[in-house]
């Protein structure tokens, strides 16, 4: 697992790291999307999937390890953008303890674990901001 590389006309304001986590996706009143995550970040994750939903969507959304269900993350999130290969979900509720959790797997999958400390220090999170 690498970080994903950030170009100056890249507009995302955390750094994505590759990973293979399974992701389970539950809109209200519908069916679970199931998938493999590829990018996360401290904003939210991408995920690869043949089933969309539309954008502004409110999700419940599992990030696990792929041979130890006992290791998961349970975050609230809505879908961000849709594209022709998956959904971006952005996350929008982290409990502290699973925040802690997302944090030291981003630090562990980055090449630059000194950026990701300076990406929470200075955004307090997930949000960053906006003044």
């Amino acid at each position: 697992m690498t970080e994903a590389s950030n170009s100056s006309n890249n507009r995302r304001q955390f750094t994505r790291v590759h990973v293979q986590l399974d992701v389970s996706i539950k809109p209200s009143e519908q069916a679970t999307i199931n998938g493999l995550a590829r990018d996360l970040s401290l904003k939210g994750v991408y995920i690869p999937c043949q089933t969309r939903l539309p954008e502004d969507t409110n999700v419940n959304i599992t990030l696990s390890w792929h041979h130890d269900d006992s290791l998961s993350l349970d975050l609230e999130g809505v879908i961000a953008r849709v594209d022709e290969e998956g959904m971006a979900v952005e996350f929008a509720q982290i409990p502290l303890e699973v925040f802690e959790i997302l944090r030291n797997l981003i630090r562990y999958n980055a090449v630059d674990s000194a950026r990701i400390d300076e990406e929470f220090s200075q955004n307090l999170g997930i949000k960053p901001d906006s003044t």
